[in-house]
């Protein structure tokens, strides 16, 4: 998974470098390899002027994998601009397409500057008449693709210090397994028991580093979020909603119910013992609730 993960990264790169840049607290590009952020006290934005020199305390180390992250996370406002500019061009050429299919010089125009067509739906949050757009409401546009700094900075490294906290921490427990321990040490099962959502906590950091990281674009460079606002009415809402939750909601019930029940069980002391005897057989069942078909199997 940590494989998977960090190619993932090496593709994010390529489509949303805004992201990697505030979840790397990284304001100007670097030469290869790059260095990976340990800690830092990043800004608020990669538009903060005082955020760039605000790395008191900062470690960094070289990232072994480090193949393509010296591309370029930090884009300026004025490079934006320029895409949004560009993109206001394949805009008008677009709606001249669609009032005229046979119009070469509108499909030639589109065909130039398609690529920046989302960048200049950006205007829409800001007015429907992309084409007569101002020089402020521009700057505002290309403003909007710098994401905060922090929640994605703090997000991510939530995520993966809580991988690596498994990783050793399976790790542990896989040792105290195979020597026959896994029940000798009221500490460790308590803090097994502690930890149990930790996991749902790094399943949201990794929600939110997708979600908020690709803002303002529900389709990174493509769709804008202010473009593709929902319309369906409250009611359509509540009955998608209703449909969701209650099946989950009833197997959740189930599920608690039938975790209660195997707890309320307990583990089958005369197997624990067998299986210290270096019983392999009895040390299988030690688990299960006790029953008479379990009680004849463990005898």
């Amino acid at each position: 998974m940590i494989v998977l993960g960090d190619e993932s990264g090496y593709i994010a790169t390529q489509d949303q470098q805004m992201k990697i840049a505030a979840m790397e607290a990284m304001y100007h590009t670097e030469p290869t390899p790059a260095l990976l952020t340990m800690f830092t006290i990043p800004g608020k934005t990669l538009a903060s002027r005082s955020s760039r020199c605000n790395c008191l305390g900062c470690l960094a180390s070289p990232h072994p994998l480090a193949r393509s992250r010296s591309t370029r996370y930090y884009q300026t406002n004025r490079e934006v601009a320029k895409r949004i500019q560009s993109g206001i061009i394949a805009y008008g050429a677009l709606q001249a397409i669609r009032t005229d299919g046979s119009d070469t010089a509108a499909r030639a125009t589109f065909d130039e500057h398609w690529s920046d067509l989302g960048y200049g739906l950006l205007l829409k949050k800001y007015r429907d008449d992309v084409e007569n757009a101002t020089g402020e409401q521009i700057a505002m546009a290309a403003l909007d693709t710098m994401p905060d700094v922090w929640p994605l900075f703090w997000s991510f490294r939530l995520m993966i210090g809580i991988s690596f906290f498994f990783i050793a921490m399976f790790g542990i427990w896989f040792y105290r397994v195979v020597r026959g321990w896994i029940g000798t040490n009221w500490a460790v099962l308590s803090i097994g028991l502690a930890v149990l959502p930790l996991p749902w906590l790094a399943i949201e950091g990794s929600w939110f580093i997708a979600e908020y990281g690709r803002q303002p674009g529900v389709v990174e460079g493509v769709l804008p979020t202010c473009y593709v606002a929902s319309s369906l009415n409250f009611w359509d809402l509540i009955i998608s909603l209703t449909f969701f939750v209650a099946p989950h909601s009833v197997l959740l019930v189930i599920m608690i119910m039938l975790m209660v029940r195997i707890i309320k069980a307990g583990l089958q002391n005369k197997l624990l013992a067998a299986s210290d005897e270096g019983n392999d057989s009895d040390f299988v069942v030690a688990a299960l609730p006790v029953t008479p078909a379990n009680k004849e199997l463990g005898s």
